[in-house]
């Protein structure tokens, strides 16, 4: 992996056209006890790429899916799939 780092699955802070989508995001991982800053659920090692408002809102698709079963296990399940698809550089593809 070149230039790996750790990455927030749903974004930290983000351009002003994401701010909706990461707002929801997060509201959904505080839903379920998820520390979206600090939390080891939402945090990666992955390449220093992929900040984008499509990346963005594939994370917040798969909370939604999540939340819909409504357990903190499916959330976490979630994370670690797009951790993965940012990991391996298929979030956007």
């Amino acid at each position: 992996m070149q230039r790996p780092y750790v990455h927030h699955i749903a974004f930290q802070r983000g351009h002003a056209n994401q701010q909706a989508i990461l707002k929801e995001s997060k509201a959904i991982l505080e839903k379920y006890n998820i520390d979206w800053l600090k939390g080891r659920e939402n945090l990666t090692w992955t390449p220093n790429k992929n900040h984008n408002k499509k990346a963005a809102q594939k994370v917040l698709d798969a909370l939604r899916i999540a939340d819909k079963k409504g357990t903190r296990e499916a959330v976490v399940e979630a994370l670690s799939d797009m951790g993965n698809k940012f990991a391996n550089d298929t979030i956007c593809k």
